[in-house]
């Protein structure tokens, strides 16, 4: 085999193919705004205790029976003096079973709720952090003039 002079290049050899760099560019905009977007979404949630009345205004309600038995009813109603819904008593979501409850045996219902306080605090607390970060990294001359 024959040394290759120096600068030569031979075709079809991976050094010489094109290489082809891809940058994405997200403006800081859009970037606070996917945070924020992200923020919204998952939220601060929390079990709040409900009235019986309330059960079918949820998805799924979580019952403490009066023994300290504990289960979360999906599609939730009030029948006669029973809470009704649906179970799941598998590992699957596809073993679902009607569940009565007699409502003398319900100490307590609770909901899932959006806590608004802990969600405005995670928002500002998160606000503020980018903030001092940014007021950090500009401090001086470096974000300024460009003088």
């Amino acid at each position: 085999m024959r040394p290759e002079a120096p600068g030569s290049q031979r075709q079809g050899h991976p050094s010489t193919s094109a290489r082809v760099k891809c940058t994405v560019y997200r403006s800081r905009p859009v970037s606070l705004a996917l945070v924020g977007l992200f923020i919204w979404l998952t939220g601060c949630t929390s079990y709040k205790q409900i009235q019986l009345g309330e059960v079918s205004d949820y998805a799924k309600v979580r019952v403490t029976q009066t023994d300290g038995e504990r289960e979360t009813i999906h599609q939730p109603v009030v029948e006669a003096d029973s809470l009704k819904g649906q179970v799941n008593e598998g590992a699957q979501y596809a073993d679902w079973v009607t569940l009565a409850i007699p409502v003398d045996h319900v100490r307590k219902l609770e909901a899932v709720g959006t806590n608004t306080a802990g969600t405005l605090l995670i928002v500002v607390g998160s606000l503020a952090v980018v903030f001092l970060l940014v007021a950090a990294a500009c401090s001086g001359d470096r974000c300024g003039s460009g003088t």
